[in-house]
């Protein structure tokens, strides 16, 4: 299921859609989504708070595990234990504590490990970063990809291209949830 529909670009711009322009919103959204996540580095959300999540890693001198798979904040951890070659261990929760997004330690962690969580919904940040760009994209697929606008001096009016680049508003969520390997 998406995190956005076509349904979320009516409620925000106040527009109603034909068929076909819902079709190419949908579309539009599942693409804006998935190029959400790779420029992100694999960030990824819930939009479901009853979804289970199962994430398997590599820890090394941490004491804090953040999730690619990031919702607003975890409701619950059912599962986390670190693994061998043959079976898991599972680890008290008394040594951990949830802080939003984060699994905090008591003591640093070293090895591989599996988390199965439960978390809240989508940002709403991200959600609005989503319909924005999916409307940027949707406003430019008639000219080419180019978006355009105008500028009036006076009398005269002078018709511009707006630069490439994503707006400052959608790079800022974009920055603010990647994820960084170290």
């Amino acid at each position: 299921m998406s995190l956005i529909a076509h349904t979320d670009i009516s409620a925000y711009n106040g527009k109603t859609y034909e068929t076909a322009q819902q079709t190419e919103l949908t579309r539009l959204c599942g693409a804006v989504e998935k190029m959400f996540e790779r420029m992100t580095n694999g960030r990824r959300f819930s939009d479901n708070a009853n979804t289970e999540f199962t994430e398997e890693m590599e820890i090394e001198g941490k004491d804090t595990i953040d999730l690619p798979i990031r919702p607003t904040s975890i409701t619950s951890v059912s599962y986390l234990s670190d693994f061998g070659s043959e079976a898991y261990t599972v680890i008290d929760s008394a040594d951990y504590m949830l802080r939003g997004v984060l699994i905090k330690f008591a003591y640093a962690l070293h090895g591989y490990y599996k988390v199965v969580f439960k978390g809240e919904t989508i940002p709403a940040d991200v959600k609005q970063a989503l319909i924005e760009w999916v409307l940027l994209l949707y406003g430019a697929r008639n000219t080419d990809g180019k978006q355009t606008s105008s500028e009036a001096r006076g009398t005269s009016q002078n018709n511009y291209m707006i630069k490439e680049n994503l707006p400052v508003n959608i790079q800022q969520v974009i920055e603010a949830q990647t994820i960084y390997y170290v």
